[in-house]
């Protein structure tokens, strides 16, 4: 059953995740809403596909068509961010709402840049690499205060134990 008028949620990941990025969200909304994560080009189970911008809006918009065809509310993390805000510009009529968390608010120009630069990267480094850089990261960020025994980063899963499992490719 799900919330009655509620729109149907598209969430995408961000650089070096995957759809299992929001396995801890599709669990906890799954009972409510029709919500969907998608793979990206580059990412999960699309990781022999090629990264590109327009091959990431289809994507999401076949996604949207899958829940029911009815606007959605797309949630965009940093690459999924850019991506989503394509898709907005391009398929408005296949919109509700839009969600963006570390991502540029622009799809063109340079400030995009750094985005299609990473985006192009992520196909190109082993798995295991991109893992060790990612558990770095995040206890860099722990060791200043921004982690640590939060209750977010608890949560987190670790992206190599996600790579091409969780929701699965829309």
């Amino acid at each position: 059953m799900t919330a009655a008028g509620a729109p149907p949620i598209i969430f995408v990941h961000g650089t070096r995740f995957s759809a299992g990025q929001w396995s801890p969200q599709l669990a906890a909304l799954d009972e409510d809403f029709r919500v969907a994560a998608v793979d990206l080009p580059g990412h999960g189970a699309r990781s022999a596909q090629p990264w590109s911008l327009n091959a990431a809006t289809e994507i999401i918009a076949s996604a949207v068509d899958s829940l029911g065809c009815e606007p959605a509310l797309v949630v965009g993390h940093s690459l999924g961010g850019y991506a989503s805000l394509e898709f907005a510009r391009r398929c408005p009529e296949q919109l509700r709402g839009l969600v963006l968390a570390g991502a540029s608010a622009s799809t063109r120009g340079p400030w995009a840049t750094p985005y299609r630069w990473v985006a192009g990267l992520v196909p190109r480094i082993p798995a295991n690499r991109l893992a060790r850089w990612n558990d770095r990261l995040l206890r860099r960020l722990s060791s200043r205060g921004g982690g640590g025994d939060h209750p977010l980063w608890l949560r987190l899963p670790h992206p190599a134990s996600r790579l091409g499992r969780g929701a699965g490719p829309l």
